[in-house]
């Protein structure tokens, strides 16, 4: 493994012994290699959340659960299950009415007309259609070193020529002055673990294709992340923001002639949804608001904790940025990081540590599932080469942050993290 430098793990064993007690909430955000400035404090588009009780629904603090906390689950219930049986009853399980459906009210969402969304059979096919119908084959596009495979499962199946880039330093978004000076033609920008980048200043310098896998419903300024490139894509796995149970996918874009195309090659190649798929992937959608919502509790759970996790827009901050950022009111006790400017989605509550590893093992020791997001051998560039990548994927880890954990699973997880790391700094 790649030491990061002194000055970084200086910073980071500063972070690690504030996350071993109980802190400040830290409201972080600063610079982002120009993926926006911090603002003031805003939960835009959202019902706004509070901790979770510290207590169970009979008023006592929770015993130590039993069996395994698990990294991830799907949030499916009574209403996909009435939704998925209706479609077996029928018979219709093909590409027919839900599939419209869903797609008119993604539309409606991110205030479209009806036609400019395309639904597919999974969220790789969803990029690979993006990247075909801007002409990527033959061509360089630009790919996020710290990123997941299907970017460069994508990009190959679109015949185009890969071109691996750095992330800004200490954030999780693609360096795009880097990504503009490779030559690449395309760039493919990922808004990681829900949160969003600015890339308006962009748009007309590269073509730009929005992977939106993590952050549906996380917004820049006052619009949904997805439609500032060309093309924004979306994927709805089983663990996903939505799942339309178990895979699913959705390009949207402003430009009908791309879309046209798009649809012709869905049709070409038989990339269709189902309307299986499109019948729980609506009931999920009507339940967006919600899942959102309870994501932020339990993020803000984390961080009443005294941790220190990824946010908006710089994500790694110190209690000097954190200083900037609070609310309009500087008492610092509103929601985290929701800026004027940037409303993420918890897709994953992330933290850094000099220890990752060491971390995710003691809390497997604990019966709670954490893992390293991105780990460094699976970057999609050379470590040497790739720096903050590098840097990014030795100090991270990701803990449960999901719907269906109840309040009593949220403090379980709080609890032994605290005192994981309080155990790491003290062994330090």
């Amino acid at each position: 493994m790649k030491p990061a430098n002194s000055a970084k793990r200086a910073k980071r064993a500063k972070a690690d012994a504030r996350s071993s007690k109980p802190a400040k909430k830290v409201k972080g955000a600063g610079k982002a290699n120009k993926a926006g400035k911090g603002g003031k404090s805003k939960a835009a588009g959202r019902p706004k959340s509070q901790p979770v009780s510290m207590q169970n629904s009979r008023g006592k603090v929770s015993p130590h659960l039993e069996g395994t906390i698990a990294y991830a689950k799907p949030t499916v219930g009574r209403q996909e299950q009435q939704a998925a049986a209706q479609l077996v009853r029928s018979g219709n399980m093909g590409t027919g009415p839900e599939v419209s459906m869903f797609e008119a009210e993604f539309c409606r969402l991110f205030g479209l007309p009806d036609g400019h969304a395309v639904a597919v059979v999974n969220g790789t096919v969803a990029l690979y259609l993006a990247l075909r119908a801007l002409g990527a084959c033959g061509n360089d596009v630009a790919l996020p070193a710290y990123g997941y495979k299907y970017l460069r499962a994508a990009t190959a199946m679109a015949g185009g020529r890969e071109k691996v880039c750095d992330i800004g330093e200490d954030s999780v978004h693609l360096d795009i002055d880097a990504a503009i000076a490779s030559g690449a033609r395309i760039a493919i920008v990922s808004h990681l673990f829900g949160l969003p980048c600015d890339l308006k200043d962009y748009a007309e310098e590269i073509d730009i294709v929005e992977d939106c896998r993590d952050a549906l419903g996380a917004r820049v300024e006052e619009d949904l992340v997805g439609l500032q490139g060309k093309l924004g894509t979306f994927s709805f796995g089983v663990d996903e923001i939505i799942t339309a149970g178990g895979y699913g996918g959705m390009v949207i874009s402003r430009q009908t002639d791309l879309l046209e195309q798009i649809r012709s090659d869905v049709a070409t190649f038989d990339l269709h949804m189902s309307d299986l798929q499109a019948a729980i992937g609506r009931v999920q959608l009507a339940k967006l608001p919600n899942l959102l919502a309870r994501r932020e509790e339990i993020f803000n759970e984390y961080v009443a904790s005294g941790f220190t996790l990824l946010d908006v827009d710089e994500q790694v901050f110190d209690e000097e940025t954190a200083a900037e950022n609070r609310t309009p009111n500087g008492s610092g006790d509103g929601d985290t990081n929701q800026t004027a400017e940037f409303t993420a989605v918890r897709y994953r509550a992330v933290l850094r540590s000099n220890d990752a590893e060491a971390v995710v093992e003691k809390l497997a020791q604990g019966m709670i599932e954490a893992r390293i997001p991105i780990c460094e051998a699976d970057l999609l560039g050379s470590a040497e080469k790739n720096p903050n990548a590098s840097d990014m994927s030795i100090s991270t880890v990701a803990v449960p942050i999901y719907p269906h954990l109840s309040n009593a699973e949220v403090i379980e997880i709080a609890e032994q993290l605290a005192a994981v790391m309080a155990e790491l700094v003290e062994n330090n």
